[in-house]
C-alpha cells in the first residue's frame, strides 16, 4: 500500500484512526434516464435490474421480470446514478498500478454497469476494505482516479439476486396465537399455550412441565413472535445447502400455532378492512450465526438471513424464566380453609373468626382492621377480622 494510506489507514493492530473523509459527489445522473442495472460478483454471479414504471425489476428467464424489495431499489437507485466518494487515493491510476490487487481492484470484488435512455453508459468497480475503517476502494469509468467509497455501496451491491426479491413475511396474528413451542438441541420442547380475550392474553407453560405463566413473560413472547421479520432471501433449503446454513443441527426450531379468526389490516386509503384467516402452523428453523448481527433462518423450505435481535427471545429462552410467581390471585376476602395433600394423607386447616362488638356498638378492631370496618349489632356480629384462632386436623 501507499505510505499516505497507510498512514491514513493504519493496520488493525494500531486500532482506529481519527481520520475525517472528504466527502464529493463526482458525477449524477437523472434516475429516470435510467434503463438497466448490471452487476457482477466476482464469484462469476451477474444479474441484471432493469428501471420500468420508476421501479427496479429483477429480468429473469421468465418473460415478465420480477420486482425487486422496494428500500433495496432506493439505494441501488442512488448509489447507481449518483458517484459519490469519500476520499481520493490517487487522480491517476498509474500512481498506484502496482498497489491494485492489493486493494481488491484487480480483479475487482464488484463490477457495476449502468446503461441510459441516451445511449450512454457507466461502470464503477469496488474493492476489499480498508483496513480498520467502513470504506472500500472503489474506480468510476468517468476519470482514471481511485477512491474510497463508504459501506453502503458496497453492502447494496453485494446483495445477490435471491436476495432482491420482496419478501412474504409469514402471516402471524397475536390474538390468534394459541400455541408456541420452541425446540432448543436435544432438550425436551417449551410449549406454551395462550387464551385471548381481545385485549389481553393468559398464557399456561405445558412443557416441560405445567404451570401459570408470568404476565409480564407471556407478553414478552407474543411479542418476539409479533415481531419476527424474515430478513434477505437466501437460497433454497437443499441436501447440498442444509449444513451450509447450519439447518443440518439447528439451534432452534419454533412452531406457532394459530386457530381459526379474523384479522383487520389498514389499506392504502386508510380503510379498515378484515379477512378470515384459517388455522395455521408457522414454523421457523434457526440455524449457524450469520456474523455478528444474523442467523440463518429456514422458512418454508428456503433460508432467509434474520436480525440476531429477532430470534435472541427464542435461542435464550428458559421454562424458568416463564414461571408466574403469583399462580393463584387469592384476592383480600378472609381464607377460611387450606388443603394440603402430603404423600400419606391429607392436611385439613380451618380457619375461624370472632368478632367483639363495643359498648357502643362498635366492632373492637386490631392492628390488621381498616378504618372501613362496618357497624354491627350484638344480634348480627358473628365475625371478625381480628387476628382469628384456628383449628386443624389430620385426614
Amino acid at each position: 500500500m501507499l505510505p499516505a494510506i497507510k498512514e491514513r489507514f493504519p493496520a488493525k493492530g494500531s486500532g482506529k484512526n481519527e481520520y475525517s473523509p472528504t466527502y464529493k459527489t463526482i458525477a449524477q445522473r437523472d434516475p429516470k434516464t435510467l434503463e438497466s442495472i448490471t452487476v457482477s460478483h466476482l464469484n462469476g454471479e451477474t444479474y441484471t435490474l432493469v428501471y420500468q414504471d420508476d421501479a427496479l425489476a429483477l429480468r429473469s428467464d421468465s418473460a415478465q421480470p420480477e420486482p425487486i424489495d422496494s428500500m433495496v431499489a432506493q439505494n441501488f437507485l442512488k448509489y447507481a446514478t449518483m458517484i459519490s466518494v469519500e476520499d481520493t487515493v490517487a487522480q491517476d491510476v498509474g500512481e498506484v498500478l502496482e498497489n491494485l490487487p492489493d486493494m481488491g481492484l484487480s480483479p475487482p470484488q464488484i463490477t457495476v454497469e449502468t446503461a441510459y435512455s441516451d445511449g450512454s453508459a457507466d461502470t464503477f468497480w469496488i474493492g476489499d476494505n480498508l483496513p480498520s475503517t467502513s470504506y472500500y476502494y472503489y474506480r468510476w469509468s468517468g476519470d482514471n482516479g481511485v477512491y474510497i467509497c463508504n459501506s453502503g455501496v458496497y453492502e447494496t451491491f453485494a446483495y445477490t439476486a435471491d436476495m432482491l426479491l420482496e419478501i412474504t413475511q409469514p402471516s402471524i396474528i397475536p390474538s390468534l396465537i394459541e400455541r408456541v413451542s420452541i425446540l432448543l438441541g436435544n432438550e425436551a420442547p417449551i410449549v406454551c399455550t395462550f387464551t385471548s380475550d381481545g385485549d389481553s392474553a393468559t398464557g399456561t407453560l405445558q412443557s416441560p412441565f405445567a404451570y401459570p405463566m408470568d404476565t409480564e413473560a407471556a407478553d414478552n413472547l407474543l411479542s418476539a413472535v409479533e415481531n419476527f421479520r424474515l430478513g434477505a432471501r437466501l437460497k433454497p433449503v437443499t441436501e447440498e445447502t442444509l449444513a451450509l446454513y447450519g439447518l443440518d443441527s439447528p439451534q432452534a426450531v419454533v412452531k406457532i400455532s394459530q386457530r381459526e379468526g379474523l384479522y383487520s389490516v389498514t389499506d392504502s386509503q386508510g380503510v379498515m378492512q378484515s379477512y378470515p384467516l384459517a388455522s395455521s402452523t408457522v414454523t421457523l428453523t434457526i440455524g449457524d450465526a450469520d456474523g455478528e448481527f444474523f442467523y440463518f433462518c429456514e422458512y418454508e423450505g428456503t433460508c432467509y438471513r434474520v436480525s440476531s435481535f429477532l430470534v435472541t427471545a427464542f435461542l435464550h429462552t428458559d421454562a424458568m424464566n416463564y414461571l408466574s410467581l403469583s399462580p393463584a390471585d387469592m384476592g383480600t376476602d378472609p381464607i377460611q380453609s387450606i388443603a394440603v395433600q402430603t404423600g400419606s394423607g391429607a392436611l385439613n386447616l380451618y380457619a375461624s373468626y370472632t368478632e367483639q362488638v363495643l359498648p357502643n356498638n362498635e366492632l373492637k378492631t386490631d392492628e390488621t382492621e381498616t378504618s372501613s370496618t362496618r357497624r354491627k349489632s350484638p344480634q348480627t356480629a358473628k365475625r371478625s377480622l381480628q387476628t382469628p384462632s384456628m383449628r386443624w386436623c389430620c385426614a
